[in-house]
């Protein structure tokens, strides 16, 4: 079929690219970034086009982070600045930020930018200027791959989410019928390359693979599709808005199996917009989608202070920016008083497996061959309007 067909070529591309050379990081003795009184650091994201709802929020749980470590005096006495480039979602836009902030700001590194075709276009130029490039909001393999030493990826790849949410209900409820509904995209062949490595694993295979447009507006063929092969579990390789659809589809028709996504469905906002049919939907998340009656003391916490400051709701993409902004302080305070880009990333892979001490999440750890920090996430059910966590972190794949 023509859509395994562009997953292989997806995959064989992604292999193939070759390592990227890390230029020096100092020059005549001085550290880029770093000045006797702050360290300096790099952001993009968009701020003005269609994400500029997730970027802003991003960019805030950063400034928290760093606001909040000054106000405790900073890291070794140096006080942290962010400059944030809006990139407005455009790759051209996102290399020219990140050559302005290399060339001009001089930065320690780029953290947390937001987006996968603005990372994937920007990420080389830093990268070859010797400037680290940290946390990436995105799940393809680029964030991680090929290995570099200053580049790290803290988000679980779209496969392994898969191969770990769907082990667990396969192990839960035995060997049911897994059929695989994706857009013919990086997210539904990422998504589809799990699911169809768990069911290898188990001597399985998929009841059927069923491709979507991503602007499709009618899913009764593809539901009849999936409901025709007795499909009992429907793996959903798909953006939020499809998947909306395809549940409402299958809700209008009385048919009801358990429909589980990837992070790409873990957002507050698909209760919004998919009100009832997507009731007991299941979804593989690493982090919170904050509120602020949340069990967690620590994340409830953060959720007033936030809201206080931002006078905005707390977002998952907030919290995000806010976790990614304490794990570099905390590498840096592992790096010494004497901060470079090499000992920094000494630092992250030398620190046992991090889980945020205030906002929790799935445990990020990195080593000196591997610098993607999770493989793994936890299982969430949409119950009542809201995202319920039903696990801890599920086992990583093998």
């Amino acid at each position: 079929m023509a859509f395994a067909l562009r997953l292989a070529a997806v995959l064989v591309l992604a292999l193939a690219l070759p390592p990227l050379p890390a230029a020096a990081a100092e020059a005549g003795g001085v550290v880029r970034g770093v000045s006797p009184d702050e360290i300096v650091v790099g952001t993009h994201m968009d701020l003005s086009g269609p994400l500029a709802v997730w970027g802003a929020a991003v960019r805030n749980g950063l400034v928290m982070a760093f606001d909040e470590v000054n106000e405790e005096g900073g890291v070794h006495g140096r006080t942290l600045r962010l400059i944030a480039e809006d990139d407005g979602y455009d790759t051209s836009h996102a290399e020219q930020a990140v050559r302005k902030l290399v060339a001009h700001d001089r930065v320690f590194a780029i953290l947390a930018p937001a987006g996968t075709p603005t990372v994937q276009a920007s990420m080389r130029h830093a990268l070859e200027q010797g400037v680290l490039h940290l946390f990436p909001l995105s799940e393809a393999r680029q964030a991680y791959a090929p290995f570099h030493a200053l580049k790290f990826g803290a988000r679980a790849p779209l496969s392994d989410q898969m191969r770990a949410g769907l082990g667990y209900l396969l192990h839960q409820h035995g060997p049911l019928r897994v059929a695989i509904l994706l857009e013919e995209d990086e997210l539904g062949f990422g998504v589809t390359e799990g699911a169809v490595a768990e069911l290898s694993r188990r001597g399985l295979e998929p009841a059927t693979m069923v491709p979507v447009a991503r602007d499709a507006e009618d899913f009764g063929t593809e539901i009849a599709n999936l409901r025709a092969n007795g499909s009992e579990i429907v793996v959903l390789g798909v953006t939020m808005q499809t998947a909306i659809g395809a549940m409402e589809t299958a809700r209008a028709s009385g048919w009801r199996p358990i429909f589980l996504c990837s992070s790409a469905c873990y957002v507050p906002e698909i209760a919004t917009f998919g009100g009832g049919a997507v009731e007991r939907l299941l979804a593989v998340g690493q982090f919170a989608v904050p509120r602020a009656d949340d069990p967690h003391a620590g994340l409830r916490a953060w959720v007033a202070r936030y809201e206080r400051k931002f006078t905005a709701v707390a977002t998952a993409q907030a919290l995000y920016g806010a976790t990614m902004g304490h794990l570099f302080v905390e590498a840096l305070k592992r790096a010494g008083a004497q901060p470079t880009q090499a000992n920094f990333a000494k630092a992250l892979e030398d620190m046992e497996p991090w889980t945020d001490p205030a906002l929790g999440g799935v445990p990020i750890d990195f080593t000196a061959e591997n610098h993607l920090g999770a493989r793994t996430g936890f299982l969430a059910q949409m119950r009542g309007g809201r995202w319920v966590q039903l696990t801890g972190p599920l086992d990583a794949p093998n």
